[in-house]
């Protein structure tokens, strides 16, 4: 097969110069079924009912209590999250917390405390599936059930399965993300506060993420995974590698290779910032789904 300068092959020069993904074999079938099973973004129109001039906040103290006690942050840089140590009495508070919040009347909020309300909800879920279900070695081995993709297999892990009722109607991590998050704000950055429970995946931020100062907080979630450990990285023959997030979700990042550089180089540092001056395009995808624990 004919290599370029730097000894990639021709499917790799493809799929830098942002070939459209169904042609060429630009990405692998794996690579390809993930952006098949990843939800489309639509609305679910009734979260849209909001109260710009309320001044009602939400209190994400216990979120805030958890994150400080149990998160570790390693010399690489990677956070990890301390699982089989948490406490009887913090797994307490964690329920109170959720319990607190599915009782919250969400559009009687205004859109920044909304925002701030599904992106905790959305993590404090997930740690309760993790140390309830767990030990697990990902979250993806936490089969709960739930509704797959037409005429696909559906996706492991525990997304589409209903986990709690806010104001009646029944919100699965899926929905949060996908039909609420995702459509209703179009902000990008919202994937990068999420948390995975994946190594490979955002960190859970040091605070809950607040109203006050939303943008500031976004903002550095996506810094610190941009020029994180997981963001890029080298492939063997010197291409670029990109985290797959920006794959699984690139329609938000801009919809071509072209578009998630720009994003990118937005909150690149110095260093990763001349890595990605150097890149032709995007090489290749790469994410770990081993759970983000720390012995």
């Amino acid at each position: 097969m004919k290599r370029d300068r730097r000894g990639r092959s021709a499917l790799g020069v493809a799929a830098s110069a942002g070939l459209a993904l169904a042609l060429a074999g630009c990405l692998s079938m794996g690579e390809r079924y993930a952006m098949m099973t990843t939800p489309s973004a639509e609305a679910w129109t009734a979260w849209s009912a909001h109260d710009a001039a309320s001044t009602r906040s939400v209190d994400h103290g216990a979120w805030d209590a958890l994150l400080k006690g149990y998160l570790r942050v390693e010399p690489s840089g990677q956070v990890l999250f301390r699982y089989d140590a948490v406490a009887a009495d913090d797994r307490e508070a964690l329920d109170a917390y959720i319990r607190r919040l599915t009782f919250t009347p969400v559009d009687r909020l205004n859109r920044a405390e909304q925002k701030a309300y599904w992106v905790n909800l959305h993590n404090a879920l997930l740690l309760r599936l993790v140390l309830t279900r767990g030990p697990v070695d990902s979250v993806r081995d936490i089969d709960l059930g739930g509704v797959g993709v037409p005429g696909l297999s559906p996706r492991p892990g525990p997304w589409s399965r209903k986990l709690v009722e806010v104001q009646g109607r029944p919100v699965s991590l899926d929905d949060i993300r996908h039909r609420i998050l995702r459509p209703l704000w179009r902000d990008p950055r919202v994937h990068f506060m999420l948390w995975n429970a994946a190594r490979g995946g955002p960190a859970p931020r040091p605070r809950a993420l607040r109203a006050e100062d939303l943008d500031l907080q976004l903002d550095a979630a996506a810094s610190a995974y941009v020029n994180g450990p997981n963001g890029i990285a080298d492939t063997a023959d010197g291409g670029l590698s990109v985290s797959r997030l920006f794959l699984w979700y690139r329609d938000d990042f801009g919809g071509d290779d072209g578009a998630v550089l720009t994003f990118l180089k937005r909150y690149a540092t110095a260093d990763v910032a001349t890595r990605l001056a150097r890149a032709d395009g995007i090489d290749a995808y790469h994410y770990d789904w081993s759970l983000d624990g720390a012995p």
